[in-house]
């Protein structure tokens, strides 16, 4: 069940005094267009959604969980005014963008969640791809480790061996089995992975296996520069422009370098994908040895074709698959992966997508769009997965490889993530994201922290969809009391 929300918008500029009907027309008018224009130069947007009067909690369900659509335009402030009761594991919110285009998203809640439930997370939900931030976790609350924080990072430690982050990042503990194990939530932990007796490559090595959207790539570099093409075709789907980016980063997450991918001019929405294949080169000399990281931030764009002289190359738990002539593929041909997940979750949107996927010679229909099918691999191995027909979006938390030989894992031996642990009393680090966490009174919590729009986040209805998870919260019988929800945009 959710609440009955109401969408309360509060303009500013509710009258003009001292003018005629006209002027004050006239007037609102000139202010209306005045603050459009200005809307990509740091206009922020704030919603606010205020519970009823009575208090009732009525169904307003979507797929059998809780939504909030809020709908509104520039204007006001987004806010759950009164405390609600929420009980179920999911809590989905509908954030309209109106047009415009944002740099950042904050996000504030105060929350009163129950005893028995572990985690918290925001996540922002797309078809192409997810982020999941983790906002309370209950064994690191009651654990009474010590930590250490930044505007960045917080480092929970079970003994004070680091004074701050930097420090930590400079001298990390070793990647040994004897070393003290760091659980991490796909943070990029500032410790480079070695390849034993891995040789440069003189040539390109070429992927034709077709991906859509939003990427993380990882690649290893050592005693060579980095050079890899990107080929990449526009769908043009959408009405709007394709503006693309492509990120480097090096193994502490830092920014290495950018480049800019601009639209093909064809900004409104055409009955077929584009038959011009177009190239990004990305390379950078004398970079250290390590593993680094490449975010590909596109929305209606197809890559088609990678080259790289980089021998090791991975992707990051979301991948994509669109090699299907129905993207404008020249063929549909099968798309086999590796990869060290320990779970997959298989999914389609069209008629073309439906078949039988296999992994490690395991079948598994997909056999209904726009549902999820979850597989899980027991034992720690390289698997393998045969997808014929493509049109799949697979998560997953581990990597992929198009081939063996290009399989690697970027992060070092003794990191897991986050979500993995039952039991945090085996570790000595755990290194999360700051949310500005505050426990305040009566079991009460606040979080307040803002984190970077990026293209692959706006839906084809304009929106971003968010997504509160509370797992088990159901299972339990349990309820959680949210106050003081607000959710800025701005540049």
């Amino acid at each position: 069940m959710a609440s009955n929300i109401e969408v309360n918008v509060k303009n500013r500029f509710k009258r003009f005094l001292n003018f005629n009907i006209f002027e004050a027309l006239t007037l609102g008018l000139m202010i209306f267009t005045i603050l459009k224009l200005l809307a990509p130069f740091g206009l922020v947007s704030k919603y606010e959604v205020k519970v009823n009067d009575t208090g009732e909690v009525q169904d307003y369900i979507l797929n059998a969980q809780p939504k909030a659509t809020i709908t509104t335009d520039e204007e006001g402030t987004f806010k759950i005014v009164d405390t609600v009761e929420f009980d179920r594991d999911t809590i989905k919110i509908s954030v309209p963008l109106n047009g415009n285009r944002y740099d950042k998203m904050k996000f504030k809640m105060n929350y009163n969640p129950p005893e028995r439930i572990g985690r918290i997370s925001l996540q922002v939900i797309s078809p192409l791809s997810r982020l999941d931030i983790p906002i309370f976790n209950h064994d690191l609350i009651v654990s009474g480790w010590s930590k250490v924080e930044n505007e960045r990072y917080t480092l929970w430690q079970i003994e004070d061996q680091y004074s701050s982050i930097q420090e930590f990042f400079d001298s990390p503990p070793k990647s040994d089995l004897k070393s003290p194990i760091i659980a991490s939530e796909n943070i990029d932990i500032p410790q480079n992975v070695f390849i034993e007796d891995y040789e440069p490559s003189d040539e390109y090595i070429v992927y034709e296996q077709a991906i859509r959207a939003r990427h993380e790539l990882y690649t290893y570099i050592e005693d060579e520069p980095l050079d890899i093409n990107f080929f990449f075709r526009d769908l043009n789907g959408y009405l709007g422009d394709d503006d693309g980016t492509i990120k480097l980063f090096n193994n502490a997450g830092n920014l290495i370098d950018f480049w800019i991918v601009e639209d093909d001019s064809i900004a409104d929405v055409q009955p077929f994908p584009s038959d011009t294949l177009r190239f990004v080169n990305i390379s950078k000399s004398d970079l250290p040895s390590g593993a680094y990281k490449i975010e590909l931030d596109f929305n209606d764009t197809i890559i088609s074709k990678i080259e790289t002289k980089q021998k090791k190359l991975v992707v990051h738990k979301n991948i994509f698959l669109a090699d299907n002539i129905e993207y404008g593929e020249n063929s549909t041909s099968p798309t086999t992966l590796y990869t060290n997940s320990n779970w997959l979750q298989f999914r389609t949107d069209h008629a073309f997508g439906l078949q039988t996927v296999q992994i490690n010679d395991d079948p598994m229909d997909i056999f209904e769009r726009g549902l999820s099918f979850r597989y899980l691999i027991d034992e720690e191995q390289i698997s393998n997965l045969y997808i014929p027909s493509n049109d799949m979006r697979i998560f997953s938390d581990g990597f992929y490889s198009f081939t063996k030989d290009s399989f690697f894992n970027p992060r070092p031996s003794n990191t897991v993530e986050l979500n993995k642990i039952a039991n945090i009393a085996s570790y000595d680090y755990v290194l999360t994201r700051n949310t500005n966490m505050i426990e305040l009174d009566d079991g009460w919590f606040s979080n307040d922290f803002e984190f970077d729009v990026e293209n692959w986040m706006i839906s084809e209805f304009d929106t971003i969809e968010l997504q509160l998870s509370i797992p088990s919260l159901e299972k339990q019988d349990e309820s959680i009391y949210i106050g003081d929800l607000e959710i800025s945009l701005s540049n």
